[in-house]
């Protein structure tokens, strides 16, 4: 009988998941980059964008109504984490930090109705915010100029404006497309399932 040693197969587990998060968000940025068309210079800004060091936590419990989207992360001050750290997983954005404490930070999720993520769509590079919604399974890109080419299908991404969320991280794939005159909204399906999220990793700026 070989004798498994739990705890270093969780922690390898844990490293590998991290990893697999990192990669994954170079990957999101990088092909960003691509889709701009200017190696060299985006290269550069890529390698001054990649100052981002992850800590990995884990979902201990949900706080989700019509008016709150929120997670707990078993991850807090002692950790190293402070507001307004960004949280992802391999699928996409989650969220960031809005309460730290000891050992616990609280994540308003992006399909929170209180927030709003600077993004872009990758087909036509367009502007907007992406809004939570009450529902929670669906998000609103809005401020789309009317004269946008964007088409169902699209990915969106965070533009990397605003200071918060790094740009390149994927948000969802727009599923229906509004035009109110002067701007278009993008009905968004998030690429997460914020109830399913176990491992997850806030990225902290170096």
């Amino acid at each position: 009988m070989h004798h498994y040693d739990y705890k270093q197969i969780i922690s390898e587990n844990k490293k590998l998941t991290e990893e697999n998060i990192k990669l994954r968000l170079e990957n999101w940025q990088l092909n960003h980059l691509r889709l701009e068309n200017q190696q060299l210079r985006s290269l550069l800004e890529f390698k001054k964008n990649a100052l981002y060091s992850a800590i990995t936590g884990e979902v201990i419990g949900f706080d989700y109504s019509e008016n709150r989207k929120i997670i707990f992360v078993d991850l807090g001050f002692k950790e190293g984490v402070y507001k307004e750290m960004v949280c992802l997983n391999s699928a996409g954005l989650i969220g960031k930090v809005i309460e730290v404490g000891e050992s616990i930070s609280k994540i308003m999720c992006i399909n929170d109705p209180n927030s709003r993520v600077p993004a872009m769509t990758e087909d036509t590079q367009e502007i907007g915010l992406v809004y939570g919604t009450m529902e929670g399974d669906k998000l609103q890109m809005k401020f789309i100029s009317s004269e946008s080419k964007t088409k169902i299908g699209a990915v969106v991404v965070t533009s990397g404006l605003g200071n918060i969320y790094p740009k390149g991280i994927v948000i969802g794939e727009i599923k229906d497309i509004i035009n109110y005159g002067f701007y278009k909204t993008a009905i968004i399906k998030p690429k997460v399932n914020f109830l399913k999220p176990r491992t997850v990793i806030l990225l902290k700026q170096k």
